[in-house]
């Protein structure tokens, strides 16, 4: 805005008007100058300001208040935006982090069940338990029968097949019990894995839904946090001058003139005196 054409009439008064007799024509000048015409009184418990504007021409005081409460309002919403860019912000990053954990977690899975040909170990695990006592059961019943005819009738032919039977579900007992422990190759140490894979998985879903209530929790925050410039009252065109204070001015002149006229008078009469003297 023409601040210093609006400051500086040319009917104005060299006391009232910018630049000041005293003082240059600076920017900084200006701005002093600015600030003495322009002021805001804060109601804090009221949550209201009243912007007061003073200028030569009511339509430049009208217009000068216009344009502060939109740059106002200007800065305000880049306050929000800023605010709100910075809480969010925050949140959403953690939430591609935690996405970017779970999926590498998933994707480790998925390696892990395509190189070792499972898909859950522990399911397996239970299948050759299962087996091993499926065997157990078998074999326990063969030595009872074994062990009825040695009694019954030593010389039954049948008992070598018994034997021989009871042999074969021992090796399958011990065949079983290998996949389970004894090596590498033994689901006790893929076991061991797959829960450890399965563990962070789990802990990369917590995280994710924890940054994901973080981020919902934010954005309801800086709603909450948002500030507005709401105009009670529009800038009005002033129907009365507020400026200058004629009887203000004549007063403190006379005042003034008095005090000056006093001091003169004591410095003539104190040297008539220290003269007469």
């Amino acid at each position: 805005m023409p601040l210093r054409s609006y400051f500086s009439p040319a009917g104005a008064d060299i006391i009232s008007r910018f630049p000041r007799f005293w003082a240059g024509e600076s920017f900084e000048d200006l701005y002093d100058y600015y600030l003495d015409r322009v002021s805001v009184t804060q109601q804090p418990s009221k949550g209201i300001s009243v912007l007061r504007v003073q200028a030569f021409e009511p339509a430049q005081a009208k217009a000068i208040a216009e344009v502060l409460l939109k740059l106002g309002e200007t800065k305000v919403n880049e306050m929000n935006e800023r605010a709100h860019g910075d809480a969010i912000g925050s949140a959403e990053r953690d939430v591609d982090g935690a996405e970017t954990i779970l999926k590498n977690a998933q994707q480790a899975l998925a390696d892990f069940r395509n190189a070792e040909y499972l898909i859950d170990p522990g399911a397996n695990a239970q299948s050759v338990l299962q087996t091993i006592t499926t065997l157990s059961t078998a074999l326990a019943n063969t030595r009872a029968q074994i062990a009825q005819s040695s009694k019954n009738a030593p010389a039954n032919p049948a008992a070598s097949a018994l034997e021989t039977q009871s042999a074969a579900y021992s090796a399958g007992i011990e065949a079983e019990r290998a996949k389970l422990a004894g090596s590498a190759a033994a689901l006790a140490s893929k076991l061991a894995t797959y829960d450890r894979l399965i563990l962070e998985r789990t802990m990369a879903e917590k995280r994710l839904a924890a940054a994901i209530s973080s981020l919902g929790s934010a954005r309801q925050e800086a709603r909450r946090q948002q500030i507005y410039i709401e105009e009670i009252t529009e800038p009005n065109l002033p129907d009365k001058s507020t400026e200058p204070r004629r009887l203000r001015m004549i007063a403190t002149f006379l005042v003034f003139s008095f005090a000056l006229t006093a001091v003169g008078w004591l410095l003539v009469t104190g040297s008539k005196e220290h003269v007469s003297e």
